[in-house]
């Protein structure tokens, strides 16, 4: 007791797609200095919060804490759990659990943005949607987002996009589209 916080592990389930137990899962470290960075020279052992980014919408998330001063480490705190809000067009409890439900959700979504590609088909943004909507179960709000990105890659990454498996269009697509995908989506890259 008493001496100084060296740094914190926050050890959690799986925040992303698939839920585990604690034991499996990595921890996270934050050096007392990063805190202290973060937060001001003011932050003492009673700090309480670590800052996480990308957690998928509609989540129900748990954690624990333990601090390390220059004894050793301390016991875990309690388990916590908190929910994210909804968030963009596919981040509402229907959407996620599509998301959650099909592994393979990346693939699927390529195959329907490929085979309704403007060369193939009239209306490539409508094919784009029914496709989702069909075969994934998305609402189509949600694969509205999806179309648009489609449509997004089309018109800033045509050149680099010939052939849409290459590493060269998935660059591209990262560069220019999927910022704004996320956005009208609100699913973190996954």
């Amino acid at each position: 007791g008493g001496m100084d916080i060296e740094e914190y592990q926050v050890q959690t389930d799986d925040w992303y797609w698939y839920r585990s137990s604690f034991e499996t899962r990595e921890s996270v470290w934050v050096k007392r200095s990063e805190v202290e960075e973060e937060h001001g020279s003011s932050a003492s052992s009673s700090y309480e919060s670590v800052l996480v980014a990308n957690l998928l919408p509609t989540g129900t998330y748990n954690a624990k804490m333990r601090a390390r001063n220059a004894a050793g480490w301390g016991e875990w705190s309690n388990p916590i759990s908190f929910e994210t809000p909804e968030n963009g067009r596919c981040g509402t409890r229907q959407n996620i659990h599509v998301y959650q439900e099909i592994p393979d959700i990346k693939d699927r979504l390529g195959d329907c943005m490929i085979g309704c590609h403007p060369l193939r088909v009239a209306n490539s943004k409508s094919c784009a949607e029914a496709c989702i909507m069909r075969t994934l179960g998305l609402s189509e709000e949600c694969a509205r987002c999806y179309s648009e990105s489609s449509y997004c890659i089309i018109r800033r990454c045509a050149l680099q996009c010939i052939n849409p498996k290459a590493q060269i269009c998935t660059n591209c697509n990262k560069a220019k589209c999927v910022p704004i995908l996320q956005k009208c989506t609100g699913i973190p890259d996954w």
